[in-house]
């Protein structure tokens, strides 16, 4: 439990970290979003392999980690590029909510049984991005895709550190806790991740908080909450 309570802070200001320093980089013109992406995965890369060597772990690519690491690369060039028009505090309400739903639809598509409490939970979060959508919330943040490749020494410093620290170590910290925790604490968790960056963002960033941005994050908050998956029964031991 010690461990559970060191590491789990980390994570979750990790999270929320990275898109507040995304959205800091690329609206300040820091970096090109293309390869602010492609440092941060480089790093992000070049530490894990680093843990696994010095934890004396073999690190082997094989074919079926080719897909799902291309999935991953599209989904940090979307992250840096959808940055461009939308703040932290608004995309990171987006982000959960696609992922929600990305998770509800993979279970479908695999046969896994989705109860209504869990399409109830998706439609109520695809409802708080709808209010962000017809509020217009997006056009205040939006700063345009500049022309040309932006690199500066901080831009490049900001990504490495990004992939580094709260990408990768984060992501071994957050596997590391979910061994303690069960599914709908871990669910619960998750749900502290958007209110915190969007904390971060009107402290740090000076985005406006917008009642449309309030309640469209407490709709996917909501959604994200109903659409937890049930915690397993644990095992009693003998």
């Amino acid at each position: 439990m010690r461990k559970l309570a060191l590491l789990l802070p980390f994570v979750v200001v990790s999270f929320a970290a990275n898109s507040l320093i995304t959205r800091f980089v690329v609206a300040r013109g820091l970096l090109d979003a293309g390869l602010l992406g492609a440092t941060r995965f480089a790093a992000g890369a070049a530490v894990l392999v680093a843990v696994a060597l010095g934890r004396g772990e073999r690190t082997l690519v094989r074919r079926a980690h080719l897909l799902p690491a291309l999935w991953l690369g599209i989904y940090t060039v979307c992250i840096c590029y959808g940055y461009l028009f939308i703040g932290a505090a608004a995309g990171t309400v987006v982000f959960y909510c696609a992922v929600l739903v990305t998770l509800i639809g993979y279970d479908r598509f695999t046969g896994m049984a989705v109860g209504p409490r869990r399409l109830v939970g998706a439609a109520v979060a695809l409802a708080g991005v709808a209010v962000l959508v017809t509020a217009v919330a997006l056009g205040p943040a939006a700063v345009g895709v500049a022309a040309g490749l932006h690199v500066t020494a901080a831009g490049l410093a900001w990504a490495a550190a990004m992939g580094a620290v709260p990408t990768a170590l984060a992501y071994i910290a957050w596997y590391a806790c979910q061994r303690s925790m069960s599914a709908t604490t871990a669910g619960t968790v998750q749900l502290v991740i958007p209110i915190l960056t969007a904390a971060g963002a009107v402290a740090l960033l000076g985005e406006p908080l917008s009642v449309a941005l309030f309640v469209a994050a407490a709709l996917v908050a909501a959604g994200m909450w109903l659409a937890r998956p049930p915690s397993p029964v644990a095992p009693r031991g003998g």
